[in-house]
């Protein structure tokens, strides 16, 4: 990343977070200032070379409803001289204004002028130069259509006044004055005001702080005044799924693949010539490719037939509907260079259970009826565009693109490899259960509160008993994985399979870890399918959902958290790092797993008669 105002300076950053907390339009903390990323159409290389493109991903495109080619960001890495090779992601210095902790002197992009990344206060105190350092100021613009800039602070400071020469001070630079980050004076004609966060103002700057442009609004259209640590300023519009069969299954090493992803060997071949040129062009792609002549000469062949989806039925299922299946269903002749590997071992799970004599474990035998070991995953993120502002009880906010303004026929995406632990639980016991008249009260609480709260998450979340057991009992798995195995919490994350259907009822939690690198990880996670192992996990998970620190407070709160879509659960319980909860750690309540006396609310072993 670096800074795009005159002066440069070069910050790494995470790949996985340009697609989070610092993606397009976020405002990001540096080690000495705070920048705004650009849109993507400014990621390119000088020459117009795009971010490479991920491939193999068709199925996931349309079950997405994305039509853009998927990207992953820019690379680029420093040479020996700390000088950048390859593509930067550009960020602005923002916001522009700054003032003296000292004297309280405000300035406009001083490091412009004084050429430097600290610059320091112009200032004069008692007949001498004030020389502190400037530190930005934290308060901005922001409009609910995803525009943000920085206050008019002239505009504030005179907006209000009475006095005749107060009003005629005029537009040119005045010399500003910032009290305590609040107040605003001009030192020309001491005319005040009191800024802050929640104030309204009218909208009246540039789109982005790198647009030199207006928004088109009306003028009496208003923004909101907030500080830039405020999370309503940038929210991240992301969505996420598994490369699961037939994609999954195309070799990264195969010589079909590999001539597919290179263009120049392919227009090699193609090239016009002699038969005698053609099998020498043949040879010695087939050389390059390590495989000889009628092995290139098949694998162009599946390429003209329509290679990578030749002969394989795409699925037409939901994302989370697709992804169920595939877990559930044993992959046949499983090779190595695949990106979606199970190992099914739901029958050691079974024999070991039987073999115990504990009344939980029995209860867990019939209650839990698959558990696949994933040892190997490929996440595709997406990263869709944000939001900007707005309340709860606003319509739906704009989503506003990466790139903002223009046209782009890509999105920005990331591989992510990983593992991943699978439990599937009876559908028979949880319907049963579902059918209570004290689940279903429960439920149709967090219900209407998430439709009062305009919510959306992408895949839709519907509010269901078994949505609700499974979210809960997922987030104590989680923590549990943490204390048994080491894993920390932040690095774990969830998908929730709970749909009610006559043909594709689901009720399965998926527990995974998924980082950027194609090496993936260990292989820890997946270990713990082992029965002696995974029992423990779980029958820790049921026995705190029973019992919190906080109880009895936290067992019977009523709401609480964003829109009150949290009941019993806190952070000693059930609240996890925002990074692992895929809802952003709400409709959690843990008394879906452990019932409830008090209403007659069954737990799910209630149901289970041995």
């Amino acid at each position: 990343m670096n800074m795009s105002n005159q002066q440069y300076q070069y910050l790494p950053v995470r790949l996985s977070h340009l697609l989070t907390h610092c993606s397009v339009g976020a405002v990001v903390r540096g080690p000495d200032y705070l920048m705004i990323v650009q849109d993507i159409s400014k990621w390119t290389a000088l020459d117009g070379t795009q971010p490479r493109e991920i491939i193999f991903v068709e199925q996931i495109k349309a079950t997405l409803n994305i039509q853009q080619t998927l990207r992953e960001p820019p690379i680029a890495k420093l040479d020996k001289h700390d000088m950048p090779v390859g593509t930067c992601i550009p960020a602005s210095r923002f916001p522009s204004w700054m003032a003296c902790d000292s004297c309280g002197l405000m300035h406009t992009k001083p490091w412009i002028e004084q050429k430097t990344d600290k610059p320091i206060c112009q200032g004069v105190v008692n007949g001498r130069a004030c020389k502190k350092p400037l530190t930005q100021v934290s308060l901005v613009l922001v409009h609910s259509e995803g525009h943000i800039n920085d206050l008019d602070w002239h505009y504030l400071a005179h907006k209000d006044a009475k006095h005749p020469t107060q009003k005629q001070c005029g537009r040119e630079p005045l010399t500003l004055k910032l009290s305590n980050r609040r107040t605003i004076t001009c030192i020309k004609c001491k005319a005040n005001a009191r800024v802050t966060p929640g104030t309204k103002l009218p909208y009246l700057g540039w789109s982005q702080p790198w647009m030199g442009y207006a928004p088109e609004l009306p003028i009496e259209d208003l923004g909101e005044v907030m500080e830039v640590n405020d999370t309503r300023i940038h929210r991240v519009v992301t969505t996420s799924a598994l490369v699961i069969p037939p994609e999954s299954r195309i070799g990264r090493h195969s010589i079909v693949a590999q001539l597919y992803c290179d263009q120049q060997l392919r227009d090699t071949l193609n090239l016009k010539g002699s038969a005698f040129q053609k099998r020498s062009r043949e040879k010695r792609v087939a050389e390059k490719l390590n495989c000889d002549v009628p092995q290139l000469k098949d694998a162009v062949i599946q390429i003209e037939n329509g290679f990578p989806n030749i002969d394989v039925s795409m699925t037409t299922l939901k994302l989370l509907e697709a992804e169920y299946q595939a877990i559930l269903e044993p992959i046949i002749d499983l090779k190595e260079d695949e990106d979606f590997v199970t190992h099914h071992v739901s029958d050691q799970w079974h024999d070991f259970l039987q073999q115990r004599n504990n009344t939980l474990s029995k209860k867990l035998n019939s209650l839990i009826t698959d558990v696949v070991e994933i040892r190997k995953l490929k996440e595709i993120m997406v990263f869709k565009g944000f939001t900007r502002g707005g309340t709860m009880d606003d319509e739906e906010p704009t989503v506003v693109p990466p790139a903002i303004d223009k046209e782009m026929d890509w999105l920005p995406a990331l591989e992510l490899y990983g593992e991943g632990i699978f439990i599937n639980f009876d559908n028979d016991i949880i319907t049963q259960w579902e059918k209570n008249a004290a689940v279903i009260a429960r439920t149709e609480v967090f219900k209407s509160r998430f439709a009062r709260a305009n919510i959306r998450f992408d895949p839709d979340i519907i509010i269901t008993p078994r949505f609700m057991f499974l979210h809960a009992l997922s987030h104590l798995l989680i923590k549990e994985l943490e204390i048994q195995a080491g894993y920390p919490s932040a690095s774990l994350k969830e998908r929730i399979y709970a749909s009610i259907d006559d043909e594709n009822s689901m009720a399965g939690i998926l527990i995974y870890v998924a980082i950027p690198d194609v090496d993936g990880t260990l292989g820890g996670l997946a270990e713990l399918t082992k029965p002696e192992r995974l029992e423990k996990i779980i029958i820790k998970a049921f026995e705190k959902a029973r019992w919190c620190s906080l109880d009895p407070v936290c067992a019977s709160h009523d709401g609480q958290g964003v829109g009150l879509l949290n009941k019993a659960a806190c952070h000693a319980c059930e609240l996890l790092p925002e990074t692992s909860c895929f809802c952003g750690n709400i409709l959690l309540d843990r008394i879906f797993i452990k019932g409830d006396a008090n209403s007659a609310m069954p737990s799910v072993l209630d149901m289970i008669m041995l």
